[in-house]
């Protein structure tokens, strides 16, 4: 389950302060008077001295109230190691810590009990901060519960945190000064899913932190973190997350780690090579395999700058998509296999200097293992409804991404998803170009010729709507089977897949989230979210189908599926 940061920082700072108490010197038998200490001395109760916790991080608040029968005021003064705001659309620190401030009536139920009066009354309450701590650390209260939900909603107000804040208190006479250096940014749409990342001043630099991922920030993006002024946003942009997972997947792909790891092996035989995203990947997977120990993490740090470097959308602090990062990087494999492909020699050329021909025919690189393990073949065909003639094209998908389009009349299962060698009719705009050379109306169907030995498939989650202006995500139940059958035009019989990796987008959006993955290795389902790996029930990937209703509170969907063939000599899993 996704845990609260907040809950974290206090039960820390509470043990913290448990274990610095109980190492605290106890009161020796020379300063006790009345038998045993039992937490007196000289028959007064004695409070444990202050930690350096207390020092650094405990305030004084009073509370105040007042019964408005005889105005008599009761005040009793509670210590804090957090401030926790109630917040509110377009405000800001100072506003939220007024509000903390004001007054508020205790009525009807809420009344108060005046030892004057003797009897409950009608009375006014108010908060005042008394003693200001050396470390002030407010939380923003941005979960609430809504009665007619039935469930807690995250509050995406904008609310403007300055870098230097003033605060009165009750004991100084002036204001006391803070300086902002440190934010915890919530990153998802509600309170059990999500991410966390954090903002650290450090040396007059602010640096952003994302698990392992670390880079330095302008000041002035501390502002795109202040949240959303509308209510409703499609942006709700606190914070980036990378879209990494798939890499986790591609490393349990047992063909494609075999051939990269044979690749690492032959390169590094051959000396020092030019560094590139292959190059990296293959460091990194080395790195995972030659572990002797069974758990650890390895931060991908090489890879990551490499990626950076190489596209500049993984730059930045916007949320990147799985699909997109999947597709760039076997698609940035294949181009670096190719180059290094042995080209034709001039005693082969007959026709002037090579120029990609051999003796006047164009030579098409060869497959790479790339290719081997990831294309397929479709088939694009086309019958005008009027000459009834058909026109075929094959579509070598490079890799095979077959996209799945789940719409909302096929989301009961994962089969209907597969039959898209449909047909349908195109008119008008949409019109076929036939044999007579003119537009005609057509029925167009696609066919899978050729299955690849790794099967990805691509739930399209993600929907442009014109009356929102925007993308918006696709929460439909899609299950995927742990075993698929596909059929081709090309094989007698089904090819048979097995289930072994799936990437889970976690959020509501398209521009924010997170990813996690699950893999199966040697016949166990693993977790893995960032740094954190368990072990989990095979039965539990039917969570990650998603929801049957269009609103739900789980936004857990599996995203992009990992199958491998189990047919003749590709079963390997």
């Amino acid at each position: 389950m996704h845990q609260d940061a907040h809950e974290f920082l206090n039960f820390l700072l509470n043990q913290l302060v448990d274990i610095l108490e109980k190492e605290c010197p106890k009161p020796t038998s020379e300063n006790v008077s009345n038998g045993p200490s039992n937490g007196h001395v000289n028959g007064v109760k004695q409070e444990p001295p202050a930690t350096w916790v207390h020092k650094n991080f405990q305030g004084i608040l009073t509370n105040e109230t007042r019964c408005l029968r005889c105005e008599t005021v009761t005040a009793r003064d509670e210590t804090f190691l957090d401030l926790s705001l109630d917040i509110e659309q377009n405000s800001s620190i100072t506003s939220c810590l007024k509000n903390f401030s004001s007054t508020e009536t205790l009525n009807a139920e809420d009344k108060f009990f005046c030892d004057k009066c003797c009897s409950l009354q009608e009375a006014q309450k108010r908060m005042k901060i008394k003693k200001s701590p050396r470390i002030l650390v407010i939380h923003l209260k941005r979960f609430k519960y809504m009665e007619q939900l039935n469930r807690h909603k995250k509050l995406s107000y904008r609310v403007v945190f300055p870098l230097e804040l003033k605060l009165s208190t009750t004991l100084d006479a002036g204001d006391s000064v803070y300086s902002l250096f440190a934010v915890v940014v919530h990153v998802g749409t509600g309170p059990n899913h999500g991410h966390y990342v954090s903002l650290v001043k450090s040396h007059n630099h602010w640096l952003f932190f994302d698990d392992e991922n670390v880079e330095m920030i302008d000041e002035s993006a501390i502002q795109t973190f202040f949240g959303s002024a509308q209510e409703y946003s499609s942006n709700t942009d606190h914070g980036k997350t990378q879209p990494h997972k798939s890499r986790i997947a591609l490393y349990f792909c047992v063909p494609f780690r075999e051939q990269l790891l044979e690749y690492y092996s032959n390169n590094k035989s051959q000396g020092e090579a030019e560094e590139n995203l292959l190059t990296c990947l293959a460091e990194l997977f080395s790195q995972i395999n030659s572990q002797k120990k069974k758990t650890g993490v390895i931060a991908p740090k090489r890879f990551v700058q490499r990626l950076r470097k190489e596209n500049d959308v993984f730059r930045g602090y916007m949320h990147q998509d799985a699909h997109e990062f999947l597709n760039f990087l076997l698609n940035q494999l294949v181009d670096i296999l190719e180059k290094e492909c042995i080209k034709p020699t001039t005693e082969n050329v007959s026709n002037g200097p090579s120029n990609g021909h051999v003796n006047g025919v164009k030579q098409e690189p060869a497959a790479t293992w790339v290719h081997k393990n990831f294309q397929g073949i479709l088939t694009n065909e086309t019958r005008t409804v009027r000459l009834q003639a058909a026109s075929r094209t094959s579509v070598l998908q490079r890799p095979s991404m077959r996209k799945i389009n789940s719409s909302a009349t096929n989301v009961a299962g994962g089969l209907p998803c597969l039959r898209y060698n449909y047909t349908f009719t195109t008119k008008k705009v949409n019109s076929f170009i036939s044999s007579n050379h003119s537009l005609q109306e057509a029925q167009k169907r696609m066919k899978i010729k050729k299955s690849p030995r790794i099967l990805v498939i691509h739930l399209k989650r993600f929907k442009y709507m014109e009356q929102l202006n925007r993308h918006k995500k696709l929460s439909y139940r899609v299950v995927f089977p742990l075993e698929l059958k596909l059929s081709t035009t090309l094989d007698a019989g089904d090819s048979v897949y097995s289930l072994f990796a799936v990437v889970v987008h976690v959020g509501t959006g398209p521009n924010h989230g997170h990813y996690v993955s699950l893999v199966k290795s040697h016949n166990h389902w693993l977790f893995f979210d960032d740094e954190n790996a368990e072990m989990i029930d095979e039965s539990a990937i039917q969570t990650f189908f998603g929801s049957a209703q269009e609103y739900s509170s789980n936004t857990d969907h599996g995203y992009i599926l990992f199958y491998e063939s189990l047919s003749g000599d590709d079963k390997s899993l």
